[in-house]
Parts: structure tokens; C-alpha cells; sequence
């Protein structure tokens, strides 16, 4: 694919990244201001990331399999949420509601004073990166799920299916570079994640 074809991809992505961005934000929403009604599933989801993280923190080598770790597990959670979207978008969705609850509700209790600034310097850093990489790839499962949904709606006529086959094969097409953006990212974050925030925290 070239480059501006890639562009091209990328344009017709826009209102998908804006959606999944919203839908990322409200589920933050939903963690913050109503963390009580979600308390056993948000804690049940923290402690299984506090359990992998302290058998990282007690390792031997500890900055290197916490970046590994962090770096692995992102990306092939994020490569999966591209094609997850052929269930109708359903599991990207569900991805980022989850994930904006659980720093919506890790907020609500950490939202003064020095806990606040505790809380925004260990996500701040490489969240920067690492949510938006998130959004974008879950951005990618939507549209692979909605060009799904055109797929069905165009079978009676074989003029519509043959223009949701083009789209759905430049859409393909462009999920393959896509993939080595999002890498590039994540891994960015998680070296950031596993040097400079942890040295925030520990600081």
C-alpha cells in the first residue's frame, strides 16, 4: 500500500477514532463518578494487575520484564482488537469502556492532594502514548466490524457488494502498517513505563 492510499485509509478512519475516543472518555466517566456500582468488577480487574506486577517488581530483573511484559501484552491485546471487530465491533467497545473504567474509577479514589499527583504521574508519562495507540487500534476494530454490517446489508444487490469488497480489501490493506504504527507506539510507551515511571514512583 502506498502512502497516500495509506492517507487515504487513515481520513476515512476519522470519525471511527473519534468514536472510540469517546467511548474510551465515557467510560471513564462511568468509573469516576459512579465507582460504588462497579466496585466488584473494577477491583476484581485491579487485583490481577497488581498480582502480575508485584511478580515483576520481586524479579530478578525487574525493568526488563516489566517492559517486556507491558510491551508484549499491549500490542497483541491491541492487534487483537483490530480484527476482534468482526463481531460486530462488540469486544473493541466492551475494550475500551473497561479500560476508561478502570482509570475513571482508579481516579475517583485517588482524586486529592498528593494522591492525585501520585495517580497523574504514573499514568500521565506513558499514557500519553499508550491510550491513544489503544483508541487507534480499537478505532480499526469498529470500522472492521461496520464494514461487516455493510457486508450483510449489501447482499441482495451485487453492485453494493462488489464496492464493500473494494473497501473491505483497502481496509485490510491498511490494517498491515497500521499493526507496525501501533508496535512503534506501544513500544515507546513501555519504555517510558518501565524506566521513567517507575522511577517516578519510586521517587
Amino acid at each position: 500500500m502506498t502512502l497516500k492510499a495509506w492517507y487515504v485509509q487513515l481520513r476515512l478512519m476519522k470519525h471511527y477514532i473519534i468514536a472510540s475516543a469517546i467511548v474510551f472518555l465515557a467510560g471513564g466517566a462511568i468509573g469516576y463518578f459512579y465507582p460504588e456500582m462497579f466496585r466488584a468488577l473494577m477491583d476484581s480487574k485491579i487485583n490481577q494487575l497488581q498480582d502480575v506486577a508485584k511478580q515483576l517488581v520481586e524479579s530478578e530483573h525487574k525493568q526488563l520484564y516489566t517492559f517486556l511484559f507491558i510491551f508484549t501484552n499491549n500490542t497483541v491485546l491491541s492487534i487483537l482488537m483490530m480484527y476482534a471487530g468482526m463481531l460486530f465491533g462488540l469486544i473493541p467497545l466492551y475494550f475500551l469502556v473497561t479500560n476508561g473504567m478502570i482509570l475513571g474509577y482508579l481516579a475517583s479514589y485517588n482524586e486529592t492532594g498528593d494522591k492525585w499527583f501520585l495517580f497523574a504521574k504514573g499514568i500521565a508519562p506513558h499514557g500519553i502514548i499508550e491510550i491513544p495507540a489503544i483508541v487507534l487500534a480499537c478505532a480499526f476494530g469498529l470500522r472492521f466490524g461496520f464494514l461487516l454490517l455493510e457486508a450483510i446489508a449489501s447482499l441482495p444487490s451485487a453492485a453494493r457488494r462488489e464496492r464493500v469488497r473494494n473497501k473491505a480489501y483497502s481496509f485490510m490493506k491498511a490494517t498491515i502498517p497500521m499493526m507496525g504504527v501501533i508496535a512503534v507506539l506501544l513500544l515507546a510507551a513501555a519504555v517510558i513505563e518501565s524506566t521513567l515511571t517507575m522511577w517516578l514512583m519510586g521517587k
